[in-house]
């Protein structure tokens, strides 16, 4: 049976984007986003809210708008998929584990501006 593997998140940049670009030239980079969600609390029968920090990995002329455009709490709707990584860590050597989400699509809600902006 064939797998299906979609990931959907709204949420803002907790930094601006890392852009870097390859030996060929093809940009890439990471955006850090935090998403809110309430949780109803049984004990105190009442709702809290959660923050759910996801790193996505962006590619391509994508990652370059990203960079130009996206900075530090810039709401962001992502559409990807979800990828599990291992790498070891350089400085201890431990196996290092983590779930990440490959972009497709980077939609833009708005354009804060920037904090040192006189906009």
């Amino acid at each position: 049976m064939k797998g299906f593997n979609e990931w959907r998140g709204l949420g803002n940049l907790t930094r601006d984007p890392e852009v870097k670009y390859s030996q060929n030239g093809t940009a890439f980079g990471k955006l850090s986003m935090a998403i809110n969600r309430q949780v109803y609390d049984r004990e105190s029968k009442s709702y809290r809210e959660e923050v759910d920090f996801i790193d996505v990995s962006v590619f391509g002329k994508t990652a370059e708008v990203c960079g130009e455009h996206l900075h530090k709490g810039s709401p962001v709707f992502v559409a990807g998929s979800l990828r599990f990584e291992t790498w070891k860590d350089r400085e201890t050597g431990q196996e290092r584990k983590a779930m990440k989400v490959i972009s497709e699509n980077v939609h833009f809600l708005s354009f804060p501006p920037r904090q040192n902006d006189s906009r």
